[in-house]
């Protein structure tokens, strides 16, 4: 199992509000030009010393800070409520709901927040005309119209098939998420084997199953309110169309593949991430991706992904794992 795109764990981070020293950095108007109370837009980030766009690390970050003192920070289009923020000789305090403090440098319009060691986010007050330029187009793309559609609280089904370069392996994938439960089929062929397992997730708990000897195990425990949230992050195919999907520097191209024609939306490669191509039919429906070999793991080579349905008709039985031993 894939461990979760560098995102989430910032994601995680920031929605925690954990405190920590923040730095400062310099804004294009005098202070005096700039209020407190406002919109700020993640704009860069900083990383090991090299500015980036947000987009590059798949992130969007929006922080409103009202007059009454309250405010609230949206994450990739989550908004989650802040009862209070205040400031006071150049740092800003936010509050989450548990009282927990973030501490944020302020200055001409900019807030700084300190995310670890060497890794900084830069967030712009409307009044500065900073932005990211790619931010918007996101919503533009028929990937992020994908993404918004599938709902893994509501029941959500994906069914692919997953071939690597690496060791030449095949994976046959059947996803069934609803309410916060989450089960992934998988049948692996590589060099002549066959293995059959599953991952299953429920109650902060992760589960290695194997459904021909009704075994398994706990894999980990997590609290992780991204994960908790959305379980379908678990799965390769939908973190990587999440991932990219918050996105909008992409091109759109038109390309033949096995004989047809798609409208491929291509997100170039990154420091930390391949290029992806989206592949889709002229009904709209997403047929197949392909990713390059990633700039950290060149040598485990490209990836392509096969879809044979996206849709809400989830098994329910497979919630149910009563019937397995698990060590």
């Amino acid at each position: 199992m894939k461990k979760p795109a560098f995102f989430l764990i910032a994601v995680l981070i920031i929605s925690l509000l954990c405190s920590g020293p923040a730095g400062a950095a310099d804004g294009e108007l005098a202070p005096e030009a700039i209020p407190i109370p406002g919109v700020y837009t993640l704009y860069s980030i900083e990383y090991g010393g090299k500015q980036t766009k947000p987009s590059d690390f798949s992130l969007s970050a929006v922080l409103t800070l009202k007059e009454d003192g309250t405010g609230a920070l949206a994450l990739n289009g989550s908004e989650n409520p802040l009862p209070k923020w205040e400031e006071a000789d150049g740092t800003i305090t936010l509050y989450n709901a548990n009282g927990d403090a973030l501490a944020c440098a302020v200055q001409d319009g900019i807030i700084t927040i300190e995310m670890g060691q060497d890794y900084y986010w830069y967030l712009a007050h409307e009044g500065t005309g900073i932005a990211d330029a790619d931010a918007a187009r996101r919503y533009e793309s028929m990937l992020y119209a994908l993404c918004e559609s599938i709902d893994g609280s509501a029941g959500a089904h994906l069914s692919y098939e997953c071939h690597t370069d690496y060791m030449d392996s095949t994976s046959v994938f059947d996803v069934h998420a609803r309410d916060g439960i989450f089960y992934s089929g998988r049948i692996t062929k590589a060099g002549g084997y066959e293995r059959q397992s599953a991952t299953f997730f429920k109650d902060g708990a992760v589960y290695m199953l194997y459904p021909k000897e009704l075994k398994g195990s706990i894999a980990t425990e997590t609290s992780s309110s991204i994960i908790t949230g959305n379980p379908l992050l678990l799965d390769d195919l939908y973190q990587l169309v999440y991932t990219m999907a918050q996105r909008g520097d992409y091109t759109v191209e038109k390309r033949e593949l096995e004989g047809e024609s798609f409208t491929v939306e291509v997100f170039p490669a990154t420091a930390y991430k391949p290029e992806a191509a989206f592949y889709f039919t002229e009904e709209g429906d997403l047929a197949y991706i392909l990713e390059g070999a990633s700039p950290l793991t060149p040598d485990m080579g490209e990836t392509a992904y096969t879809i044979r349905a996206i849709d809400t008709e989830t098994d329910d039985t497979l919630f149910d794992i009563s019937g397995y031993k698990i060590a």
